[in-house]
């Protein structure tokens, strides 16, 4: 949903994606959307890839799954 619309290249791999983030909200979802954009960004990319989502994910202090 949240990257409808948007450009993805093809080394995003929509099923390890949803598998690393079992748990998230659609917040955390939009979020980390919104980190791989800048992370694209600073890459002079118009192109959403897998690294950028890995990047985001694995962030130090970043939340992992649903965690309270």
């Amino acid at each position: 949903m949240f990257l409808r619309g948007k450009e993805v290249d093809s080394s995003v791999d929509l099923t390890e994606l949803a598998a690393k983030t079992d748990g998230f909200t659609g917040a955390d979802l939009k979020g980390l959307v919104q980190e791989a954009a800048i992370l694209a960004m600073h890459d002079e990319s118009f192109v959403f890839k897998m690294d950028h989502f890995r990047k985001v994910i694995e962030s130090p202090g970043r939340r992992q799954r649903n965690d309270k």
